[in-house]
């Protein structure tokens, strides 16, 4: 009786009304067995350590989540915040608890959600919706990056003397290796 007595209270508690725990992202999906206009795109997919693939069907509520980040990561996202907007989009904003620390945003529009869980120490995954119940749950590279952000975005003009004196290096802006000489307006 003595065993029986707390599980049956912890059974009573876990059932009570505003206690309900949403899972995320449980059935996973072998990225070989998808399409591949249903995987993400290779520019994508180049900047993250890590993405699986997830069946799931579900729009952000005023839920808590169980989200299922890996195969041996999983975390509880406590519900905080939702915002609606005047356009029909909605926004979820949950506090990770648990030895991990961290925060949790999902964003629905139309038939689509996408989101961004950032642990405290540094960690990012990102949730993209390719198609209708379909997520790629991705481990964010942020070293991906640094050679970007190393490069200097704004460069002095050169001294102009003049009216007809050029103050641009190059006038095509989707050029990366290009820096513009003006400043922004």
């Amino acid at each position: 009786m003595r065993v029986f007595l707390p599980a049956l209270v912890l059974v009573m508690y876990s059932c009570m009304p505003g206690l309900a725990q949403v899972s995320l992202f449980e059935e996973s999906i072998p990225a070989k067995d998808l399409p591949s206009q249903v995987k993400l795109l290779q520019q994508q997919d180049r900047h993250y350590l890590s993405t699986r693939y997830a069946r799931q069907q579900f729009v952000p509520g005023k839920h808590d989540y169980l989200i299922r980040l890996s195969d041996d990561l999983q975390v509880l996202s406590r519900f905080k915040f939702m915002h609606r907007y005047p356009a029909g989009s909605l926004a979820y904003e949950g506090i990770i608890e648990g030895p991990l620390a961290g925060h949790v945003v999902l964003s629905a529009y139309a038939d689509r959600v996408a989101g961004m869980i950032t642990f405290d120490d540094g960690r990012r995954y990102l949730i993209d919706q390719p198609a209708d119940g379909i997520f790629a749950i991705s481990q964010s590279s942020e070293s991906a990056f640094a050679a970007q952000e190393q490069l200097n975005d704004y460069v002095e003009p050169p001294t102009t003397v003049g009216k007809n004196a050029a103050t641009l290096a190059n006038a095509d802006v989707c050029n990366v290796n290009n820096t513009c000489t003006t400043p922004p307006p």
